[in-house]
């Protein structure tokens, strides 16, 4: 996985070319992105979100079926509940999206608009970076059930120390597991109290345990990521 300030860049030239907003799913696996970014206004969201509308989207639908880049208006596929024109009316009238990667860790990519549709060459841009973002927050490597577990309490607020402590294991087991794909030299205690570094680490953290066993660590809740 890539450093937080290259997520950062790639997230902010995607913003660029995105007017009315964005939305990334990255990696999409049981049916949950490892990583997702919005940029939608804010009560666009709210209301998508109320509305259960992600399971009726009918431009997830187009993702999780097809890979490739496509106008919103280009699809021909039934919107029985009129999400897209609802859609429209908080601003995000014209769209496009791509999607990208095996059916089993797909990446879904989308920007919206208000004033015209994307013109092919803004298409191509957004493509481009949606691709590079899918590489770059590729799980690298698997970790063995203790660095799972370990990832679980540092998520939760854990320094390395007492993240070991509380699973009897040594202090490098952690550490271990955190730098697997990342170039964050200080780990979790670094990163507090820095949002762009903090958003980094849940990606981290969800990424590289994205594909292991989801069961939760003894004596604390489990985080179900959104």
């Amino acid at each position: 996985m890539s450093s937080p300030a290259e997520m950062t860049r790639l997230l902010s030239k995607l913003g660029g070319l995105s007017p009315s907003g964005y939305s990334t799913a990255l990696h999409i696996r049981y049916a949950s992105p490892l990583f997702m970014d919005l940029s939608y206004p804010s009560d666009w969201i709210e209301h998508y979100t109320i509305n259960a509308f992600a399971l009726r989207d009918p431009m997830i639908a187009w993702g999780l079926s097809c890979e490739g880049t496509t106008r919103w208006s280009e699809t021909g596929l039934p919107d029985p509940f009129n999400i897209m024109g609802q859609a429209a009316d908080y601003g995000l009238k014209y769209g496009v999206s791509v999607s990208c990667g095996e059916v089993r860790s797909r990446s879904i990519v989308a920007s919206a608009r208000a004033d015209r549709e994307f013109t092919d060459a803004e298409m191509k841009e957004i493509a481009k970076i949606a691709r590079i973002l899918h590489q770059v927050s590729e799980p690298r490597q698997q970790l063995t059930p203790a660095q799972v577990q370990a990832l679980r309490c540092i998520a939760s607020g854990d320094r390395y120390a007492a993240a070991a402590s509380k699973l009897g294991i040594s202090e490098s087991a952690p550490k271990g597991a955190f730098g697997i794909g990342t170039r964050a030299p200080d780990g979790p205690h670094h990163l507090r109290g820095n949002p762009e570094s903090q958003r980094y680490q849940a990606v981290v953290i969800r990424n590289v345990i994205g594909a292991a066993d989801t069961s939760p660590v003894a004596g604390q809740p489990r985080r179900i990521a959104p």
